[in-house]
């Protein structure tokens, strides 16, 4: 008790130094007056109050402030609409001695905006001069620096555990409203000695959008208030939104950002919230879908990034239920990247038995897959040691396509086509080389036969030497051969993968 009695008179007299006067009762919103608050506007929160969100409300959107009207190419953003973040739930520790903030003054800004360059240092002298955050807010709107579309002034958040709370600023180019998205900045100026310093910029460029801000409460429960905000870009048709997680540090006494890999996503929806119900905040990314067919066949994927006790990273990635074959063969080829062989030749499987699967533009595109499904399938299940199966995989592929096939040893005594019951026997010896090469059937020219061929040299290549680097070196050097091989992979658009011929056999080979 004493402690946080402490607390609320260090916070009380910060705000009172840095702002004249402390908000009454009367003045702090309820959750319903946030949840309505103006786009662009300030977020009048106050942290002087510990107060919890309301009940069911950690699943809402937590957007501070509204993202740039969208044009055609980026519509899925329109979700992005400005909604009041809530109240933060703890009261933020105090680490460091208090910052002396100016006294409140009275300086002038001009009634024109200057140039974008010069906001920082004029923003900061203003600050410096006793400048008032409501009247700093009146002058950007008139600039139209704030506005219906984005900007914003947060003045009542910790950010790096003095107790005295921080100015930031997001404001947009209004030199520049005619490009899309329209570029600004994000800045966060703190006290230091009588006058504001910049402590941090979010980085201005004409080719990026004004920052969003997500969250500015404590997400890792190390009682410093965290900055969640993201930039929007543009590349042709598509729009990503590059995520970005950061926080004072104490030691450096400098904002980190939290997260070791960059988070870009296209049209990304972003969250805030606990999602495990631990009491620590996590940052959920979900991919948007381009509108365009050029694009090709699409599918939303949720990343959530947690706190590990020193970064945010990827704890979890989950991707919409794929309605096209394609994607269930991209999460197939995936699988047998990493080794998980059982998911991967579950997923084949699927690519070639599920009638329900969709196929987008390319002729022929549903036999074409298949036979791709079942050329790879057939290299997994030997990596697996499913060498009986493979074999018939194998067996079966070549048989739909070739002219002069011979079947007469075709008879498998275990029926070794369930790949449910796990590996072959594993007394089963690895297939040896054969003395001579078997010679490859003639095949037709049905749809698919491609994938057919490919299974014949690597099943020979491998049955000879035993390698299945030597194996796919075959393969490869029969794709580059013949490159419209695999046109049919690289049908789908540009929002999915472009496979090249080690794409298509990376098994025991160097890259």
């Amino acid at each position: 008790m004493e402690r946080t009695g402490f607390i609320l008179l260090m916070l009380i007299a910060a705000v009172l130094a840095c702002v004249g006067t402390a908000p009454t009762p009367e003045d702090v919103p309820s959750v319903a007056d946030l949840a309505t608050a103006t786009p662009g506007g300030q977020i009048s929160v106050s942290l002087l109050t510990e107060t919890l969100p309301a009940a069911g409300s950690q699943s809402d959107a937590q957007v501070i402030g509204p993202v740039a009207t969208q044009t055609a190419a980026a519509e899925e953003m329109a979700a992005l609409t400005a909604t009041a973040m809530q109240p933060t739930p703890t009261i933020p520790g105090i680490f460091t001695n208090p910052a002396v903030c100016p006294p409140p003054g009275n300086p002038t800004l001009p009634s024109e905006p200057p140039p974008f360059q010069q906001y920082a240092e004029m923003l900061a002298s203003f600050l410096s001069e006793g400048g008032a955050p409501t009247v700093l807010e009146a002058t950007l709107r008139s600039w139209n620096a704030i506005g219906g579309t984005g900007g914003l002034i947060v003045s009542d958040r910790d950010l790096t555990g003095d107790g005295v709370p921080e100015i930031l600023v997001i404001v947009q180019d209004p030199r520049n409203n005619d490009r899309f998205p329209q570029p600004g900045d994000m800045f966060v100026f703190g006290c230091n000695v009588d006058s504001y310093r910049l402590l941090y910029t979010a980085g201005y460029a004409l080719t990026r959008g004004t920052p969003v801000l997500f969250s500015a409460d404590d997400l890792n429960g190390n009682f410093i208030n965290d900055l969640v905000y993201s930039v929007q870009f543009c590349e042709g048709a598509v729009c990503f939104q590059d995520v970005n997680i950061v926080e004072w540090s104490l030691q450096l006494e400098t904002f980190e950002r939290l997260h070791a890999e960059d988070i870009v996503e296209p049209f990304a929806q972003i969250e805030v919230f606990d999602a495990n119900n631990d009491g620590l905040q996590e940052v959920t990314v979900s991919t948007g879908t381009v509108a365009a067919p050029e694009a090709g066949p699409q599918r939303t994927y949720t990343t959530t990034y947690r706190w590990d006790g020193s970064l945010f990273t990827i704890s979890q990635r989950v991707a919409a239920t794929a309605q096209y074959r394609i994607h269930v063969i991209h999460d197939a080829d995936d699988a047998a990247a990493i080794g998980d062989y059982s998911t991967a030749i579950s997923r084949y499987r699927t690519a070639i038995d599920d009638p329900n699967l969709q196929s987008w533009t390319y002729p022929d595109e549903s036999a074409y897959l298949r036979a791709y499904a079942s050329y790879r399938l057939m290299i997994v299940q030997t990596l697996d040691g499913r060498f009986e199966q493979a074999a018939e995989t194998h067996e079966d592929l070549v048989r739909q396509y070739a002219v002069n096939y011979d079947d007469s040893g075709d008879d498998d005594e275990d029926g070794g086509d369930d790949d449910g019951g796990g590996q072959d026997d594993e007394n089963t010896p690895t297939p040896t080389p054969s003395p001579t090469p078997t010679p490859l059937p003639e095949f037709g020219d049905n749809p698919g036969v491609e994938f057919a061929e490919m299974a014949d040299i690597w099943w020979g290549a491998f049955q000879d030497t035993g390698d299945q680097g030597v194996a796919c070196n075959q393969v490869i050097d029969y794709i580059r051969d013949n490159p419209l091989a695999i046109d049919v992979l690289n049908a789908f658009g540009y929002a999915n993968r472009e496979y090249t011929a080690v794409d298509v056999c990376p098994f025991g080979i160097s890259s």
